[in-house]
């Protein structure tokens, strides 16, 4: 019989050949946010929260809050403040009744997945475990192109690493020649576009003809915009929100990558901001109806449709940035996002059209296909290349890579 009285170092601590104060979790974990397992004890995860959620400690967890049993109903126009006196925090407006359905936004999960008491998402070490919703190797995929960087890498014009990179750099060019990104379709405020967002435009505007004259200003620019944006009013329903994370999205995609440093700093300092706006629009997409893609009679009206995948993509996108902003600190990687299905949809020909009636006569003769973040095995066996679009392109070169996404579209007869 083997003795498990003693307890042992942490799997992490055990890995790295690393003294362990046996804690649960321990010192060393909680200073790396890795997930402190150990080994000789019971099967229990204790992954140490990213600190970026509820940076206000005044602010209690949702989850200890006391829920009604019709909340669920209530999810997608929930009352919900960003704090203006710490950007990155979030607080509820007590005063409503839907503030309480926040505490639902999480999908239900099977009882034997390991939940993180302190911020209700699933442990990255248990994706493997049980539940058809969160059983997703693929999803190791995403880290493991972060976990294998190298300097030839990132110079690399083939890798896929290299490719994220130049397709976030694109978007504010894109943004500013055809009022599109990859996740923002060009006619999702066609009612109007908020201030904050034309703010976003006219940046990107400039910041696509920056020079060594200009430069100064456009950086101006772009501070004040972003520190007006982040001191905006609390924020009243979910549109809101996601007009804010594109914004700032299109913010970090231009800063990240300047050759200013004080561009690349201030871009840094918000990442914490984008991963928790991020989450909570997460928390929204998820508590929103389905969309079906069976028949035209269940398709919703086609604004609905574009305001739902851009909402899709957009958190998508913006996990990519995080998770990328980490991987070139060779910091730990930023994972909360990628233990959590991410629905979206291939739909070039859906994505591409410019009018309500165009758009249900594709949908009827070809539907788009719903996947999950890089569950592309079955679409890569049976779809069409002239069904991805692209944010489908660079999905699937991140999954398996450029010259093989290549190849697959020669076999298709068509090209890249």
């Amino acid at each position: 019989m083997s003795n498990n009285t003693r307890k042992k170092s942490c799997r992490e601590c055990s890995k790295a050949k690393r003294r362990c104060n046996l804690s649960n979790p321990c010192k060393r974990c909680i200073d790396r946010s890795l997930a402190c397992i150990y080994t000789n004890a019971p099967s229990r995860v204790t992954p140490f929260p990213r600190g970026s959620v509820r940076q206000d400690p005044s602010a209690e967890p949702v989850h200890n809050r006391q829920i009604s049993p019709n909340a669920a109903t209530q999810t997608w126009e929930k009352i919900l403040s960003i704090s203006s006196d710490t950007p990155g925090s979030i607080t509820l407006d007590e005063s409503n009744d839907e503030a309480a359905a926040y505490a639902a936004f999480l999908p239900d999960l099977p009882e034997t997945q390991v939940i993180n008491t302190e911020t209700n998402k699933l442990c990255i070490e248990n994706i493997m475990i049980s539940g058809s919703d969160y059983r997703r190797a693929d999803y190791h995929k995403v880290t493991s192109i972060w976990d294998k960087f190298t300097h030839e890498t990132l110079a690399d014009p083939n890798s896929r690493l290299n490719n994220q990179i130049k397709d976030i750099k694109s978007y504010h060019s894109e943004f500013a020649s055809l009022c599109q990104t990859p996740w923002l379709h060009r006619r999702l405020y066609k009612s109007g576009m908020p201030d904050i967002m034309f703010s976003a435009y006219r940046d990107c505007v400039m910041y696509s003809q920056k020079t060594e004259h200009n430069k100064g200003l456009v950086y101006r620019s772009l501070e004040e915009s972003i520190d007006t944006l982040l001191s905006l009013e609390a924020m009243t329903n979910g549109g809101e929100l996601l007009v804010r994370v594109q914004c700032l999205l299109l913010y970090q995609s231009m800063q990240l990558f300047d050759q200013d440093v004080r561009q690349q700093c201030l871009a840094g300092s918000r990442m914490k901001t984008l991963e928790l706006w991020t989450d909570v629009l997460g928390d929204l997409r998820d508590a929103s109806p389905e969309l079906s893609n069976k028949t035209v009679q269940q398709v919703p009206v086609w604004e609905s449709w574009i305001y739902a995948e851009s909402l899709r993509r957009t958190v998508i996108a913006s996990y990519t940035l995080i998770t990328l902003h980490y991987m070139l600190k060779q910091d730990i990687p930023s994972q909360g996002g990628w233990t959590r299905s991410q629905p979206w949809s291939i739909c070039q020909q859906v994505w591409s059209t410019q009018s309500s009636f165009d758009f249900l006569s594709v949908w009827e003769q070809d539907p788009p296909v719903t996947v999950s973040c890089l569950l592309l095995d079955e679409f890569l066996e049976q779809g069409k290349a002239d069904a991805v679009d692209d944010f489908a392109r660079n999905m699937l070169v991140t999954y398996i890579g450029l010259d093989e996404t290549k190849q697959w579209f020669k076999q298709r007869g068509s090209t890249y």
